[in-house]
């Protein structure tokens, strides 16, 4: 074999390896009822805050943070707990959407990570005409 084939066939050999690779560690959105359904595999879920409804459970010792639960209503205006193995992030309860990457077991969510989309403070404001 010539020298050229031999290099176009390493590039397409890692070419084809790296999409295998990166095939595998991506994740899709879905919703509540999907994710049922998807249970082991890890998933993304869009959604808002349910109320104010957050279940912050201490370690009475040192008041260390064990866990952080709330309720979640995803697109299709599904409402279901999401258990978070960490504080309670900065600002949910402002967010204007949340996101929650994780996996569904029995009758929760259980959250790896939250991500936020938060108020913009670069929205226009709507400024009063003058009278």
């Amino acid at each position: 074999m010539k020298k050229k084939h031999i290099i176009s066939l390493v590039i397409i050999f890692f070419t084809a390896l790296c999409m295998i690779i990166t095939g595998k560690n991506a994740s899709t959105y879905v919703t509540f009822k999907e994710a049922k359904k998807m249970q082991p595999k890890k998933l993304h879920i869009i959604g808002k805050l349910h109320q104010a409804s957050f279940d912050i459970n201490t370690k009475s010792e040192a008041d260390t943070i064990l866990y952080t639960e709330f309720l979640m209503k995803d697109q299709e205006e599904t409402i279901e707990k999401v258990h978070y193995n960490a504080p309670l992030p900065k600002d949910l309860q402002f967010a204007d959407q949340i996101v929650v990457i994780g996996h569904y077991q029995t009758q929760c969510f259980f959250a790896d990570q939250i991500l936020l989309k938060c108020p913009s403070k670069y929205n226009p404001t709507t400024i009063p005409a003058p009278a």
